[in-house]
């Protein structure tokens, strides 16, 4: 199936009516097969009064456990290939981290995906009566904004929404395995990354995104994106910008199995992937008409605070991170710079 959508988007880049169908067909096609269908919001525009609890390691941890896990499969049974181990890793991960993006959005619950500490708080929640989406969706048929909604969450530094946790480890892994076809079928690195990245411009316009609640997420394909490498650099090296990020895993001669790379710190593994990239402030949406006044004044509202909890950025530097944004280190993933909410833009 991924294959066949893969072949669409390919087609599809050469007839913009095409692409916009077949946006919508995928959307649908992925809505029923993904396990983190529903399509999220994050305020990142409304800040906490007081910090929240870094869980960058814990997460990092999370996943090395899980890798590891696999890694002692291979005594018991050899994956047949790279692709099979992924596939066996990622069904580890993918039904809790759905589960804390469902639980979050939907009940408000704290997370849950390992320890944390009790004594500062995990996730940042405004709620849903002050959010800068309040009553700016509810002219929406399918799901007003007001009921899509994250908590925000931290780590190694930076602030981010649950709901990229999906995107970076489920649709990601979409990405990956649409890749993984569309090289099998003989298509260049270079086409196949910009197949799946039509693929995911096509799912954000539609069923992930415009069309159930009126958001063109940046932040998403960002992290849609950066999933993504996180996948290939399992087995392969990744540059990102001027640094090579050695792989997780490599082979141990010795035995024919694949083994964690010492090179690799557990605790830091998710560092190269975490960015400003991923928050909806500083790599804003693009808003439908009807909801851009409301949530801009909105955004006005909340400057002061947002200004003062981020160190008083001035509006020049504002203005360059936010442009720095529009790649993902030189690789394009899918932003649009249009009708976005700019914070240099509406904070001075």
């Amino acid at each position: 199936m991924v294959l066949q959508l893969h072949l669409l988007i390919s087609m599809s880049s050469r007839n913009g009516a095409l692409k916009r169908l077949v946006g919508v067909v995928i959307g649908v096609v992925i809505l029923g097969l993904s396990p983190s269908g529903q399509a999220y919001e994050t305020d990142q525009y409304s800040v906490p009064t007081s910090d929240i609890q870094d869980v960058g390691e814990g997460l990092s941890l999370f996943i090395y456990r899980a890798l590891m896990t696999t890694l002692n499969e291979q005594k018991e049974r050899r994956f047949a290939d790279q692709s099979e181990f992924i596939n066996s890793f990622r069904s580890k991960i993918s039904g809790a981290i759905t589960w804390e993006e469902q639980r979050d959005g939907v009940f408000g619950k704290s997370f849950g995906l390992f320890e944390t500490s009790e004594k500062v708080p995990v996730l940042y929640n405004p709620g849903k009566t002050r959010s800068v989406y309040t009553l700016s969706g509810f002219h929406r048929i399918i799901s007003p904004t007001f009921f899509v909604f994250s908590a925000t969450m931290k780590a190694y530094g930076f602030y981010f929404g649950v709901d990229k946790l999906g995107h970076i480890f489920n649709q990601g892994f979409q990405y990956w395995e649409a890749y993984q076809s569309a090289r099998a079928a003989g298509v260049s690195p270079a086409r196949a990354a910009q197949a799946i990245v039509s693929w995911g411009i096509g799912t954000e316009s539609g069923f992930f995104g415009e069309i159930v609640d009126g958001v063109y997420s940046n932040a998403d394909l960002a992290a849609n994106f950066a999933g993504f490498q996180f996948y290939q650099n399992i087995f392969k090296d990744l540059s990102k910008g001027d640094k090579v990020h050695p792989a997780l895993l490599k082979m141990d001669p010795s035995s024919g199995l694949y083994i964690w790379n010492d090179q690799v710190e557990p605790r830091a593994l998710l560092v190269p992937f975490i960015s400003n990239h991923l928050n909806e402030a500083l790599n804003p949406s693009v808003l439908e008409r009807l909801q851009r006044p409301l949530v801009q004044r909105a955004i006005f509202h909340r400057c002061r605070a947002w200004l003062k909890f981020y160190n008083n950025p001035r509006q020049a530097d504002l203005r360059s991170e936010t442009d720095q944004l529009k790649t993902w280190y030189g690789h394009y993933y899918g932003q649009v710079a249009k009708n976005t909410l700019r914070l240099d833009q509406i904070c001075f």
